[in-house]
């Protein structure tokens, strides 16, 4: 009986020789005795943005030849497909796993399909390459990067240039840096100017030939606003002496982007050459006066806070009433889109959580729309340096979606602002099932729930996950580590059962 079970485990274990001689091969026989066409499933090809070639072949009319590639944010790439014996190829560009964004095709026989684009996030990509109508045939393609004047460059080389109306665009992991390369003249004066994108507010910080700061959005006139601007001088290129010493180690003039208030995500970039009127110094903008954080005695929803504090609302009982944030200019109350970010959730039993982070310091009040909830709110105020850097999530399709590279001790990946009444799933997407550590803890840095690196997945398909519940509203942080460096897409969702 033993024999029998180890026997039949041998025959259906996929992948082995027993399976594949007892199985396949005789599937294959009958497919072609009966003349029946037979579905080969190939892996798709991988290709590097090194320029170099690769072949490929459309063996059936209507199907394509498969090939994957890793896109970095901020760089310029050249996808190429040659004609050989396939006469007129096609080439289909999308993210893996979706449907293609961009069909590119040559035109007329013998001309290759040629696609340049910049990568406006890190992503895994597919091109997809067949015939025009039935052809069919095999070719060469090739996958490069570009510098400024589109000529070949080093693999994923991230530069910035002068002129041009839209931002290029990057995309920082949590807690992570981005480095570009400046195409810039020595002597010449320059401002680089960030634009709005899920990061938020970012820190640019401009580094000469020796490494050392030339500029920084931070030490400006401006740096309070939402997105400071960095203004610099390119200094000469350093030379040797009269003896023929070196300068020691020269290095491109480079931006590096960091994120300031939420982590990481997304922003732009735009470069430009400042006039003969303009100053290196960039022009002082009176920032608001500074404030003493705490909530404001006798008002339970108005708070002070300085910019990236997060100041919470909970409300027990709020059905079809919202909250909205004012802030207080001179003697009056308004209400602004760009003072910060913020968000909201509801429970089954209309309970109302509201979080608000500002840009900028100053006095601040939650105000219930159309009005005042029955039950009495309870508000708490998070200080900005006892949080970490973070995108904050609440279990809803409305969080951010930014990426971690896990480490091997625990690294901060995302702020969970949760109430009581929910079971919340936190998975770390894109990771394997098995291998990354995870747990979640309250403010005051207690562990409310872990999960082993060995643990199952309660989300097969998405990754390992982690399945807790909260006694009290606030915000706690979601935690993971993994030996081999992972880069993992946090997700927090509100457990359906």
């Amino acid at each position: 009986m033993h024999d029998r079970r180890r026997q039949d485990r041998r025959f259906f274990a996929h992948g082995r020789a027993p399976y594949r001689a007892r199985v396949l091969l005789p599937i294959a026989a009958l497919t072609a005795l009966l003349g029946l066409p037979c579905l080969v499933l190939a892996a798709p090809g991988k290709l590097k943005a090194s320029g170099a070639t690769r072949s490929y072949e459309v063996e059936v009319a209507g199907k394509e030849a498969v090939f994957r590639f890793t896109q970095v944010a901020g760089c310029r790439y050249r996808l190429t497909a040659e004609p050989g014996s396939l006469p007129r190829p096609i080439l289909r560009l999308g993210r893996a796993g979706e449907e293609p964004l961009v069909r590119v095709d040559a035109g007329e026989a013998g001309k290759p399909a040629v696609h340049v684009f910049d990568a406006e996030r890190d992503a895994s990509m597919e091109v997809r390459i067949g015939g025009f109508s039935a052809q069919t045939g095999k070719g060469r393609v090739r996958l490069e990067t570009l510098g400024p004047g589109d000529e070949r460059t080093k693999p994923h080389r991230r530069y910035l240039a002068p002129g041009g109306k839209r931002a290029r665009v990057g995309e920082l992991l949590v807690g992570a840096t981005n480095a570009w390369e400046l195409v810039v003249e020595e002597g010449a004066a320059y401002q680089i100017t960030p634009t709005r994108g899920s990061a938020g507010r970012v820190r640019l910080v401009v580094h000469g030939w020796d490494g050392e700061p030339i500029g920084d959005s931070a030490d400006g006139g401006a740096a309070w606003v939402a997105l400071p601007p960095v203004r610099f001088r390119v200094p000469p290129r350093p030379t040797p002496d009269a003896e023929g010493k070196g300068p020691g180690r020269v290095q491109p003039i480079r931006l590096v982007v960091s994120a300031v208030l939420d982590g990481g995500g997304t922003y732009g970039v735009k470069l430009r050459p400042l006039g003969p009127e303009e100053s290196v110094e960039a022009p002082a903008v009176a920032p608001p006066p500074t404030v003493e954080r705490g909530p404001v005695e006798g008002q339970p929803t108005t708070f002070r806070a300085g910019p990236g504090d997060v100041a919470l609302l909970y409300v027990p009982s709020s059905p079809n009433r919202t909250q909205r944030v004012e802030m207080l200019r001179g003697k009056r109350w308004i209400h602004l889109q760009d003072m910060g970010l913020g968000g909201s959730a509801r429970s089954q039993e209309n309970a109302l959580m509201v979080w608000f982070r500002p840009y900028y310091p100053g006095t601040y009040r939650f105000v219930g729309v159309p009005a005042p909830p029955p039950s009495k709110p309870q508000m708490t105020l998070h200080d900005r340096a006892s949080l970490g850097s973070a995108p904050i999530h609440m279990g809803t399709g409305a969080d951010p979606t930014v990426r971690a590279r896990l480490a091997s001790s625990w690294t901060l990946v995302g702020l969970g602002v949760c109430m009581p009444g929910w079971d919340y799933l936190y998975v770390c997407v894109h990771a394997p099932n098995q291998g990354v550590a995870m747990r979640v803890r309250d403010a005051a840095g207690k562990v409310v729930r872990t999960r082993s690196a060995s643990a199952r997945t309660i989300s097969p398909g998405l990754g390992p996950s982690l399945r807790f519940r909260v006694r009290r509203p606030g915000i706690y942080r979601l935690e993971a580590r993994n030996a081999r460096k992972r880069i993992v897409r946090p997700l927090l969702r509100r457990a359906s059962n």
